[in-house]
């Protein structure tokens, strides 16, 4: 089982997401921001991030920035999971993740990220059942 790290302030999308991906077989852990975000990662593993991207403070685009450069994080599988707009300006910066998805009340596209994701992931390929019907 893939152990997730769930990076989301708002408790109502937390919560729809978190039942979303425990509902799709994964094991989903959850910090509601950056700081809480990089306080887990330095004490746990983790298979793969969802990061909303209009995070308190540091925001998702930046955690972003900061975990690419860290070699410690540098694959692993980041899912950006936003309601943000995204701009000209802020693609850029969003082409290091793993996927960007809306908020868009489904999850499957949330799903099929991760999917993505994991399977290009080396050793994860078998995650790939984890979402099989």
């Amino acid at each position: 089982m893939v152990t997730l790290l769930l990076v989301e302030d708002d408790p109502d999308a937390g919560e729809a997401a978190r039942e979303a991906l425990a509902g799709a077989g994964f094991q989903v852990e959850v910090a509601s921001d950056a700081a809480q975000a990089l306080a887990r990662l330095e004490r746990e593993a983790f298979g793969a991030l969802v990061v909303d991207l209009g995070l308190p403070g540091l925001g998702g685009a930046d955690l972003l920035d900061r975990l690419r450069a860290d070699p410690r994080h540098r694959d692993l599988p980041i899912v950006i999971h936003t309601a943000s707009p995204m701009t000209a300006a802020l693609r850029p910066r969003l082409a290091a993740a793993s996927g960007v998805v809306e908020k868009a009340g489904r999850t499957a596209p949330l799903l099929e990220a991760l999917e993505r994701a994991l399977a290009s992931r080396p050793g994860q390929a078998s995650a790939l059942w984890l979402l099989e019907p």
